[in-house]
């Protein structure tokens, strides 16, 4: 994979973010040239990157050729090739925090993911919480099983915290997503501080967790006044503690 491919750009572990963060979003296929339905799927998308151009779409469609960019593999966990990733935001671009695609490798069924996980009606994506009234948003909607709330420092860093992340157990509830930096991060203070963790005006230092929300289900849904039931922290994924499914 070299280049750009029928319009589908090439990615390279240089020019990884710049490309990405021209765009919006973008859908990034992992391939290797070794594997037949990497070279079916590098057709596909070239059919996917068509289709997004003629709906004026500032959707990038791009690839990764693994066998290369051998970092960029380790990162995004994709030996196992053909991966195929969508980046909802393009500003985050930490592993764990992308929506994987499982299917058929057709592009009307990549066209159909892409479109769909975009449409925050769908749930496929974690909404993006920047204020404590974006969390009683998200907590006036979520199921009667829970919700996670995921605060992460920053949406470019790799960590052992992030990969609990996509845990099955956490995926099963809903799920919201803060970072302390980037775009509207300065108002999530208030969010740091309700769920009683350090709080870095320059963000290096800011604490990270995982927090779960029980059902408000016969309680009060203002969040405002209600402490977390459970907070997974670094230190706890760094020392492998155990961490109940709630």
């Amino acid at each position: 994979v070299a280049g750009s491919n029928g319009g589908v750009r090439s990615l390279t572990e240089h020019d990884f973010a710049a490309k990405l963060q021209v765009s919006t979003s973008a859908l990034v296929a992992f391939v290797a040239p070794w594997c037949p339905a990497c070279r079916t799927l590098m057709q596909e998308m070239v059919h996917v990157h068509n289709a997004m151009a003629s709906r004026s779409s500032r959707m990038l469609v791009a690839m990764c050729d693994v066998s290369r960019e051998t970092r960029l593999a380790a990162r995004y966990h994709a030996w196992r090739t053909p991966v195929v990733l969508l980046f909802p935001d393009t500003r985050v671009l930490a592993p764990s925090l992308q929506v994987p695609f499982i299917g058929q490798l057709l592009h009307k069924d990549l066209i159909a993911f892409a479109t769909n996980a975009l449409n925050t009606a769908s749930g496929m994506l974690p909404p993006r919480l920047n204020s404590m009234a974006d969390l009683r948003r998200a907590i006036t909607s979520f199921p009667s099983s829970g919700m996670f709330v995921g605060l992460f420092r920053s949406g470019d860093e790799d960590g052992p915290l992030e990969g609990f992340w996509t845990l099955d157990c956490v995926r099963r509830h809903a799920r919201a997503l803060a970072l302390a930096s980037g775009p509207g991060a300065d108002s999530n203070k208030d969010l740091w501080s309700w769920a009683g963790l350090a709080w870095d005006e320059q963000h290096h230092g800011s604490e990270e967790a995982i927090i779960f929300i029980p059902s408000a289900e016969g309680q009060s849904r203002d969040c405002a006044g209600r402490a977390p039931i459970a907070r997974f922290e670094l230190t706890q994924a760094q020392a492998r503690s155990p961490w109940r499914e709630q």
